[in-house]
């Protein structure tokens, strides 16, 4: 028996939970737990959630105080009793078909990571076309490699396209304190996984609201996700190392374009400004040796150098680099 726990963050989310939880108690395979972690909402969301608890006992609640997206995924793993773990953000909804569809997979190919396709929408969508989608079975390498450089993103990073094995969370979690935590784990989920199966079928239906987190302007909790890649570049590359010159090369310029939007932003963000500037430049410059010994692009060399040699030159550049590309 595939069983599976679905793990819904909860954030003052009141106008859109009952459409969540309505899609999934839907599901056209029942064999599922759903784990609710209230991330301190303020808002009428839990008492909507404590109604659809009441009517069944496949929802679980959860409540902490607020601590972000990423611990409150991690506490839901943590709870979560299935063998296999999937994630649905409390303003989005699903398919009818799509944990169904997500098992035939496990079963099929023995897989580790079912990833499947969405549809971006503002309205409410229940239902899809009925039809064959196409199917893709990867390794390890081959799943990282169409990660990172597939022109059609089949393996996005969104974790919420995709259901996984628990196992693989082991000694795995989401950052906290930093957005776009989903780059952090998606990599290492196929790095982990023997195998992972793409299914193109749109499942998932992710909801756009102008106040979402990914809509607001540069904040401390983006600033801080600049050493994604080096992350990445310490878990990946000893197991993977024909990944190596890419990931340093995305290392460096997710520090020095963080630093440089630190620079366009003065005075507009937080009091800690010039500490995160601090603390990216004496990071990349302590880094360097290491950095020039990887094979990188004769332009990525060239701008490392120039970083490291005047943050603010370097800035001036870029600045006139842009507009003499416009003007041409």
């Amino acid at each position: 028996m595939y069983y599976i726990s679905i793990i819904i963050p909860v954030y003052n989310t009141e106008k859109y939970i009952e459409r969540c939880l309505r899609s999934i108690l839907a599901q056209t395979y029942q064999q599922f737990e759903i784990i609710i972690v209230d991330d301190g909402s303020t808002d009428g969301s839990i008492e909507i959630c404590k109604k659809y608890a009441l009517k069944t006992s496949k929802i679980k609640i959860v409540q902490i105080k607020n601590s972000g997206q990423s611990v409150a995924r991690n506490v839901g793993i943590k709870n979560a009793s299935g063998d296999y773990i999937c994630f649905v953000d409390s303003d989005d909804w699903i398919d009818r078909l799509l944990l169904e569809k997500a098992v035939s997979c496990f079963h099929s190919y023995s897989c580790d990571i079912v990833k499947f396709t969405s549809i971006i929408t503002s309205l409410e969508q229940s239902k899809l076309e009925s039809k064959d989608y196409d199917i893709e079975v990867y390794n390890a390498s081959g799943a990282l490699h169409e990660y990172f450089f597939g022109d059609e993103k089949k393996l996005r990073v969104q974790v919420w396209s995709g259901i996984y094995k628990k196992t693989l969370f082991h000694n795995l979690e989401f950052p906290r304190g930093k957005v776009f935590e989903d780059s952090y784990v998606t990599p290492q989920l196929l790095a982990k996984a023997q195998k992972t199966v793409y299914v193109g079928y749109p499942g998932y239906f992710y909801f756009m609201r102008p106040e979402s987190t990914m809509h607001i302007g540069i904040t401390e909790s983006k600033i801080a996700a600049y050493d994604i890649y080096k992350v990445l570049f310490g878990k990946i590359c000893k197991k993977f190392p024909e990944y190596e010159n890419y990931l340093c090369e995305k290392w460096i310029y997710q520090y020095i374009y963080t630093y440089v939007s630190l620079l366009t932003a003065e005075g507009k963000i937080c009091p800690n400004n010039i500490k995160w500037k601090k603390r990216i430049y004496t990071e990349l410059k302590s880094d360097r040796k290491f950095l020039f010994s990887k094979k990188l692009s004769p332009s990525c060399r060239k701008q490392l150098k120039l970083f490291l040699l005047s943050p603010r030159i370097f800035n001036i550049c870029i600045n006139i680099a842009n507009v003499k590309s416009k003007r041409k």
